[in-house]
């Protein structure tokens, strides 16, 4: 799972490698994003990944999101598109998370 943004753009892109065999590439699909309370639901397409054997994800969020604030103090982040569940431990996020999406959002 990556999180990526063009600086100041107020906008995230968020890439999940590997989905679930049920999609196929180049659908729409959504992806339901919690970190503690806070949940996020991101819209995109699935797209093809020859080498994982599934489509992978793309979607974006605005960086305004409250989940992104939610990730400091949280202990994991869970990730679903489809049957696909990906959990990714949130121990040494530290400050990175608030440092990146103050560089992502609108001055």
């Amino acid at each position: 799972m990556v999180f990526s943004c063009k600086p100041r753009s107020d906008a995230v892109r968020l890439f999940v490698g590997e989905t679930d065999a049920s999609l196929k590439p180049n659908e729409k699909a959504t992806a339901a994003i919690s970190a503690g309370s806070q949940k996020a639901t991101v819209r995109g397409r699935t797209v093809p990944n020859e080498l994982a054997g599934v489509p992978s994800f793309m979607g974006g969020l605005s960086a305004a999101d409250p989940l992104f604030a939610a990730l400091t103090g949280s202990d994991n982040l869970v990730i679903k598109v489809a049957k696909a569940r990906t959990v990714v431990p949130l121990k040494s996020i530290g400050g990175k998370g608030a440092d990146f999406i103050k560089a992502c959002r609108k001055p």
